[in-house]
């Protein structure tokens, strides 16, 4: 089949590119980029390539330093820039619509997020890399059942990516289902032991269970990629099993690498001061992830206090979202009141 190149180095670098980006990571990220970058030099018509270049500067800010995220200048420009160029050299291409989709999506602009890919899934219906960004999709506009459909079958089609087993149980996590959560980061860990955000998740599932021992012997395998240290996150785990008193400053930069643990200490204005003190640069990123911790209806307890203050409903807006569900069907627990009001309760 045809590869889009006449150059069997130009197809290789991409291929090594698109398995870096796989693994995630600030070091294989950077490393995808520059595969990219150099597979493009050679052949700058090859549009996969343009596409892996797309989809590797919208997921970095994730994984990269400061530094490296400056380095790279604008990062969602690029990104933007990338996915149009892929489709611009081949419009049928279902990495470049699916790069589109995610370049839309870090836009909130959802229905043609939601357009770009299910054009990019009519392209490539088994494609399990558009089924990841797809699933989150799903689950940051409250589709989560649809969310759960995608993520298994991906999982079927794909079981050995860790970054795949990621989005399936961020998908449980928002159900509730924790069994199901657990069995997808043991076999995450399984493959990828260090690859921090299912450590992340494995250490807040610790906390949540109360097995506190257990979540002290993981913080001594993690590297917090500089956000915070071992020292204090181990303070912050003490603070989780018994949250009486309120957290210094040290703790507060701790807990505001993962915000959640406010959410598990039930302590819910905490979790929006941090929420809302997050990197502006990267508020659309943040935002995202707070649209899926805000739709989960796991504790009805977490979701009445969170709902109750005017700050969920502000970014529910900020986000655009009820325009989208005017569209596509409110999701439970959420109504509109007229034409321009809406209420999640």
């Amino acid at each position: 089949a045809s590869t889009g190149t006449t150059d069997p180095e130009v197809y290789d670098l991409f291929l090594q590119g698109r398995a870096l980006h796989r693994q995630r990571g600030s070091r294989n990220l950077m490393d995808a980029l520059d595969l990219f970058e150099r597979a493009l030099v050679i052949d700058p018509n090859f549009a996969p390539a343009w596409a892996g270049l797309s989809h590797s500067l919208n997921v970095i800010t994730a994984y990269a330093s400061v530094e490296e995220i400056e380095a790279l200048g604008d990062v969602d420009g690029r990104s933007l820039q990338a996915a149009e160029k892929a489709l611009e050299l081949d419009p049928t291409l279902a990495t470049a619509l699916h790069a589109m989709a995610n370049n839309q999506l870090a836009r909130f602009n959802w229905a043609e997020a939601q357009d770009y890919y299910e054009q990019a899934l009519a392209q490539d219906p088994e494609s399990t890399d558009i089924m990841e960004d797809y699933g989150h999709f799903l689950l940051y506009s409250w589709q989560t059942e649809k969310a759960r459909l995608v993520a298994d079958q991906m999982i079927k089609l794909d079981p050995f990516v860790p970054i795949f087993r990621f989005m399936a149980l961020r998908v449980y996590e928002t159900l509730g289902e924790n069994e199901a959560q657990d069995s997808h980061i043991a076999a995450a860990l399984a493959i990828h032991p260090v690859l921090f955000s299912i450590q992340n998740r494995h250490l807040l599932r610790l906390v949540e269970e109360g097995d506190f021992a257990a979540a002290h012997s993981l913080v001594d395998q993690m590297d917090f990629q500089g956000w915070t240290t071992v020292e204090n996150m181990h303070r912050v785990i003490d603070w989780a099993s018994d949250p009486a008193k309120r957290p210094d400053d040290e703790m507060l930069t701790a807990i505001a690498y993962l915000p959640q643990l406010a959410l598990l200490a039930g302590e819910y204005e905490l979790w929006f001061e941090i929420v809302e003190s997050k990197d502006e640069e990267r508020r659309w990123e943040n935002i995202l992830v707070t649209l899926s911790l805000l739709s989960s209806t796991a504790n009805d307890q977490q979701f009445r206090a969170l709902h109750a203050d005017p700050r969920a409903k502000q970014m529910i807006s900020e986000a655009s979202l009820p325009e989208y569900w005017r569209t596509v069907g409110w999701p439970p627990r959420c109504r509109p009141l007229g034409a321009e009001d809406f209420v999640c309760e």
